[in-house]
């Protein structure tokens, strides 16, 4: 697939009420006060690769003595750590 038809496809999905981009969840983070901002947080997401990049960042932030690491979420549905 071309690069315009990946376009042309990600646009055509608006009318199925699909809308590329983060107005959506800019406007509900905004709603709710903007949580993320709380506390210093690294998301780490994708297909490959989380591993090594958490594992590289774990050992970045303690021979930094930057804060604490906390454990990675285990299942599919998540965790949230207070």
């Amino acid at each position: 697939m071309t690069y315009s038809a990946s376009l042309e496809y990600l646009f055509g999905l608006q009318k199925h009420g699909i809308k590329p981009g983060l107005d959506t969840i800019a406007r509900l983070l905004d709603g709710l006060g903007r949580p993320q901002g709380a506390y210093p947080t690294l998301h780490i997401g994708g297909t490959n690769g989380k591993g090594s990049t958490a594992a590289m960042a774990a050992a970045m932030l303690q021979a930094t003595g930057s804060g604490s690491i906390r454990p990675p979420i285990s299942s599919s549905s998540g965790s949230v750590f207070g």
